[in-house]
């Protein structure tokens, strides 16, 4: 994770976001976090709709509920295909 946050965002003050899991919340992992001086963003438990990633990940299920795939390179295609479809979308209509 940190290889990949400090290629992303360089020196910005990240604040992580997870979804309170038993593993997420636990001793080793909030040390963890402290050690490395990773902010995490204080959040509900049981509130999965307030995630984004949920959300645009069940409009993705949802378009794809019909789709029928022969192999696994085509399941991830179409994955890809819907899902670019919608955060373009997201992306287009926030700038409006």
């Amino acid at each position: 994770m940190l290889p990949s946050a400090d290629k992303l965002y360089e020196d910005a003050n990240l604040i992580f976001q997870q979804d309170l899991a038993s593993a997420h919340i636990a001793k080793s992992t909030i040390t963890w976090f402290n050690n490395h001086c990773i902010t995490v963003l204080d959040w509900p438990t049981n509130w999965p709709n307030l995630n984004p990633i949920d959300n645009l990940w069940g409009i993705v299920k949802t378009k794809m509920r019909d789709t029928r795939t022969n192999n696994t390179d085509e399941l991830k295609a179409t994955i890809k295909a819907t899902w670019d479809f919608h955060t373009t979308l997201a992306v287009s209509m926030e700038h409006n």
